[in-house]
């Protein structure tokens, strides 16, 4: 009977318990937000970067630092290096400012760059076989240099990119390429033919153009002795913005066919090491990407790894790119949002006690008990906090619900995952209802019916 009470009261009372109610539903918002939505993006979030890097997650073998200490751990020594202007890096490479960034490479005790290779190869294989992943490639890029020259009456200038060998299926079938080309994509087998991207335009080239690699010799890249190749220019890509992904292009490239490097590499006599500057990973879950892309920070601390919204971000802001493993604050966050909500709608409701003071000493003098008291007030807060989380929960679902299924996930996987999501809800807020409600149930049980009667 107390509990009907309570909850009678509370729907009475609904007006003046308004701001325990509203702060509920905000802590709900957080931790939908958090729980889910946090972990990841809609199916077509950040289309365009991911078509332009082929891939949602870049791994680099190396730790950007800026320190230029030696350190060594693991069996390697780990050198600080300033990146050169032949050194494939797709976030160093070429910049503008080449030398404001350095990194931590681990180098082998014989000095060589194998065991970087060997340590992709191993990444890779261990990467091919997570169910959260839909591909996988090793990435390598080749420096060369073009003879350019805008204008008749000016002196012609070398310019510079990188050729990038790209998975010509995944391109077409998975990202769609071909709908952003002028003119054509590539196509399985194209020897000595290039797709370029708009987003350098300092850098244009068109049908046929030569290309200078460098050769490899004992001091190095070879420049004065450069293999000159000819590449068909069959297509360019445009987007919406210059550059969507801009700090993993940072420098002009030309995609070509897989067997289109290996040709140029044979030719040039420049290894693997040499090439090989990276993973890239597409996953089959965008709902996730977040969640997972922290887990490989964890799991691969020898890797910086990027993520396709934080290389978008950076594109667009003209920034650069945060590459540290931060601290997982999502459970913190929640726990925190609830305590304060709950908080809120307990001095909301303790606030409304002291107005109902005739009412609890009636109650008292008609012989109820300290049970009788603290269930009708626990049963007033649990509904505030009830009614809160579900206003909350329902506001967020669709944005749930499209996020879910825009990824292809099955129904009822998402609706499963739905009704968890409201069950953990309830669950924390009719805890933390519960916690702090006995800071109006204190109030409630210091009435007496001798106070009423005196007017205290």
């Amino acid at each position: 009977m107390f509990v009907a009470l309570g909850l009678k009261n509370a729907w009475r009372n609904r007006g003046k318990t308004a701001l325990g109610i509203v702060s509920m539903a905000v802590a709900a918002v957080i931790f939908m937000s958090s729980s889910t939505l946090s972990k990841g993006y809609p199916a077509r979030a950040y289309w365009e970067a991911r078509q332009l890097i082929g891939a949602e997650i870049l791994m680099l073998p190396e730790k950007i630092a800026l320190s230029t200490d030696t350190l060594s751990t693991g069996g390697y020594t780990w050198e600080f290096l300033k990146r050169s202007y032949d050194r494939p890096n797709p976030v160093m490479g070429f910049d503008p400012t080449p030398y404001r960034y350095g990194a931590m490479r681990g180098v082998a005790p014989d000095g060589g760059d194998k065991h970087l290779l060997s340590m992709i190869d191993r990444v890779v294989k261990e990467l091919g076989q997570d169910p959260n992943v839909s591909r996988v490639t090793v990435r390598e890029s080749l420096p060369f240099l073009v003879l350019l020259q805008l204008k008749s009456d000016e002196p012609a200038f070398y310019g510079y990119g990188f050729i990038e060998p790209r998975d010509i299926t995944a391109d077409l079938e998975q990202y769609g390429l071909g709908d952003t080309v002028r003119g054509r994509y590539l196509a399985e087998g194209d020897l000595l033919k290039g797709v370029v991207c708009s987003g350098w335009p300092f850098l244009q080239l068109t049908g046929r153009v030569s290309l200078e690699f460098p050769r490899m010799s004992e001091s190095g890249y070879d420049y004065e002795n450069a293999l000159t190749e000819q590449i068909e220019i069959v297509g360019e890509m445009s987007f919406r913005t210059s550059n969507p992904a801009l700090p993993a292009y940072s420098n002009p490239v030309v995609f070509v066919t897989p067997q289109t490097l290996e040709k140029i590499k044979e030719a040039t006599g420049i290894p693997d090491s040499e090439t090989v500057w990276g993973i890239g990973v597409s996953v089959k879950n965008m709902a996730e990407l977040e969640s997972y892309v922290a887990l490989l920070r964890r799991q691969y601390p020898d890797f910086t790894v990027y993520a396709v919204p934080q290389l978008a971000a950076a594109a667009s802001n003209r920034d650069s790119v945060g590459v540290g493993v931060p601290m997982d604050m999502r459970r913190v966050t929640e726990v925190l949002s609830f305590m304060i909500a709950a908080l809120l709608a307990a001095t909301n409701l303790s606030i409304l006690m002291l107005s109902r003071k005739n009412e609890i000493g009636i109650l008292r003098a008609l012989g109820a008990t300290q049970w009788n008291i603290i269930s009708m007030v626990l049963a007033e807060s649990l509904w505030i906090a009830f009614l809160g989380s579900l206003i909350g929960g329902l506001t967020t679902q669709p944005a749930v619900a499209y996020q879910l299924l825009s990824n292809k996930i099955a129904s009822r996987t998402v609706v499963l995952t739905m009704a968890a999501n409201l069950g953990k809800l309830m669950g924390f807020s009719l805890g933390a209802a519960v916690l702090f409600g006995f800071l109006p149930v204190a109030k409630a049980l210091r009435v007496t019916p001798a106070q009423v009667m005196r007017g205290e």
